[in-house]
């Protein structure tokens, strides 16, 4: 069976067909590619901070300050501020269960936490050595703590009579 495009990602299944030195250079570009995607989610996220687009919390940096390091402090802000609107959340979720709810509801965000921090080792496997990793990895522990916070919202925000809330 013939490989799709040389020199694409979408034919390391077959580089037993290729010499090394062909399986080292497409094994560079692919990992040029996953660098520059994530160098270009860091721009957008510096220039999210900058222009005050609100998906972002605000950062009180000047545009001149835009270093990796203030990006990473921002982006760990951020997570923190995630993280503690999901610990609110949760707990005004488990004020208003019953026991019996109580102890799934823990043991279901217990088994979340582990696979959100899972899942982020994952994601950012190709940044592990780099200068943006912390960045990168603050922002996939976000964007899922956020996702989180907003099922756990709903929960706590059923209506009365809704079989589909657990536990209460």
């Amino acid at each position: 069976m013939p490989c799709a495009k040389p020199g694409y990602p979408s034919a390391l299944n077959c580089a037993r067909n290729r010499s090394s030195e062909e399986s080292t250079r497409l094994a560079r570009w692919t990992v040029f590619r996953r660098l520059r995607s994530f160098a270009v989610k860091g721009l957008a996220y510096r220039d999210a901070i900058v222009t005050g687009n609100k998906s972002y919390h605000q950062c009180p940096v000047a545009e001149g300050d835009l270093d990796q390091l203030t990006l990473d402090e921002c982006t760990d802000k951020d997570f923190k501020a995630s993280d503690a609107k999901l610990n609110e959340v949760y707990r005004a979720l488990s004020a208003k269960t019953s026991q019996k709810g109580k102890a799934s509801l823990q043991s279901a965000q217990r088994a979340w936490l582990a696979y959100r921090d899972a899942q982020c080792q994952f994601e950012t496997m190709g940044t592990i050595d780099g200068s943006i990793h912390p960045m990168v990895y603050a922002s996939c522990m976000d964007k899922l703590t956020q996702a989180q916070t907003k099922l756990l919202s709903a929960q706590l925000h059923c209506e009365e009579g809704d079989l589909s809330c657990g536990g209460q």
